[in-house]
């Protein structure tokens, strides 16, 4: 017989040895083990989202977010929530079902992939622009934070879900996110870095253009 492995093959062990049990005239009591899904989540350049199981590679679920024609950014995804900016319109989905949460327009014509934090979709935007929209009620206004060059490069989520950091130049933006975004630090380097920083237990990892 093949060697099964991982959560099936495990449940297919466990009813051997509930079966050999039982010839034995032992009792087994098996406890159940709830799997968390693992979402993997794209989107294509013909503006399709996709959801997957990042462990089977099911297609959980698959929509469609507005003009191909037009710049698409995302997917920035939470626990709760996917956004995905397509011109001037942000669309929110569920991440369990794909259903839309919300469709609004933008104040500002975003530039680099959203992200999702604390109940606000966080869209880059033109003129070193930072917006923070709400993604259930419209009614919220967005609130803008400035922060110097344009961000092409998009926006890192810390582990704890309380802070954002992205490169602009020389420089590293930190923010924190108390309902709305705040402005924390901006930690100067010697040289540009090039590429979008990594979140660490602790803090976050950033790359200069030397390495």
């Amino acid at each position: 017989e093949t060697p099964r492995l991982g959560l099936d093959g495990a449940k297919k062990k466990a009813e051997k040895l509930v079966a050999t049990y039982k010839i034995l005239g032992r009792k087994l009591d098996v406890e159940p083990f709830s799997q968390q899904l693992v979402y993997a989540v794209s989107l294509t350049t013909n503006g399709i989202v996709e959801a997957m199981d990042a462990e089977t590679g099911a297609v959980i679920w698959r929509t469609e977010a507005g003009k191909s024609s037009l710049p698409m950014f995302g997917p920035g995804v939470s626990d709760d929530y996917v956004v995905v900016t397509n011109g001037n319109t942000l669309y929110v989905y569920e991440l369990a079902t794909g259903n839309i949460v919300t469709t609004r327009k933008l104040i500002s014509t975003p530039t680099a992939c959203p992200a999702v934090l604390q109940g606000k979709a966080i869209v880059p935007s033109v003129d070193g622009r930072l917006v923070a929209y709400d993604v259930k009620d419209q009614l919220i206004a967005p609130v803008v934070l400035r922060s110097g060059t344009e961000n092409r490069l998009g926006i890192a989520i810390s582990a704890n879900h309380q802070f954002m950091s992205w490169p602009t130049g020389n420089r590293l933006v930190l923010a924190k996110m108390d309902k709305m975004p705040l402005l924390w630090n901006s930690i100067s380097i010697s040289e540009p870095v090039f590429s979008l920083p990594v979140a660490t237990q602790n803090g976050f990892l950033a790359s200069t253009v030397a390495g």
